[in-house]
């Protein structure tokens, strides 16, 4: 890996080569939100408590990147989405770019790749691009993997569009749990990069993401990519706090 990727995904990455990223990307694909309706609280109170980096829009980014570069959190510029009234929610367009994300001091870029979904051709070549511009600027590159929704948490769909990612040059990926950790065990298998849950079949509650967490670790995974989990109504500090702890064997 080049210099300057190296030296941002060692930003994300902590050395024990695993993460705990916090999303608050989530307003435009899914919609309003109370808990995201005040950023500068959420990021105030979010801010109390250790994790690794935070994945956002450049908006947001731009308003808030004082506060933010106080912290000194790492940030992952999310680059495509598409919006919550879109009939076809797997169908994401490229609404940031590369170089932006360097002229904000971004660590890091994500971008979409379903696979199996009608706009697969599309979305491959639009992660190409991404792909190559990252190879030009130095930043990695954290692609959101996903079969097609009918098959959400199935290890081998997983696991398939986990190796596409790393065959079309990712430097991290983000997919979702299967659910055990036999079978996320095979999902990690077949990626030589670092893999990062977000979605799981366990409930959105503290039971359910601590087990997330805890099984993803055990399994081989890197850690986690959480949103909702963590600042709706279902999340707290100490939520918090317990999972950069299981992600980092603090306990």
């Amino acid at each position: 890996m080049e210099t300057g990727k190296a030296i941002r995904q060692h930003q994300i990455l902590a050395r024990d080569k695993r993460t705990f990223i916090i999303a608050i990307d989530q307003v435009i694909p899914r919609g309003l939100n109370t808990a995201l309706s005040a950023y500068e609280e959420l990021l105030s109170h979010l801010f109390e408590y250790k994790f690794d980096a935070l994945l956002m829009h450049s908006g947001p980014l731009k308003k808030y990147g004082t506060l933010i570069a106080r912290q000194r959190i790492p940030i992952i510029l999310k680059l495509t989405t598409t919006t919550s009234f879109a009939k076809d929610r797997t169908n994401r367009f490229q609404v940031d770019d590369v170089e932006r994300a360097v002229s904000l001091g971004c660590s890091a870029v994500a971008a979409n790749l379903y696979v199996g979904v009608s706009e697969e051709i599309r979305m491959l070549e639009q992660f190409y691009e991404i792909s190559k511009a990252c190879d030009q600027w130095g930043v990695p590159l954290v692609a959101m993997a996903n079969p097609s929704p009918d098959f959400e948490f199935d290890h081998e769909q997983l696991a398939y569009v986990c190796r596409v990612a790393f065959e079309l040059g990712a430097d991290i990926v983000k997919t979702d749990y299967s659910g055990s950790v036999e079978s996320f065990q095979y999902v990690v298998s077949n990626s030589p990069i670092p893999i990062v849950v977000e979605e799981s079949p366990y409930p959105v509650s503290r039971e359910g993401t601590l087990s997330t967490v805890r099984e993803v670790v055990e399994a081989g995974g890197a850690g986690v990519m959480f949103g909702e989990r963590v600042w709706s109504e279902h999340g707290s500090s100490e939520l918090v706090q317990n999972i950069y702890e299981l992600i980092h064997r603090r306990h």
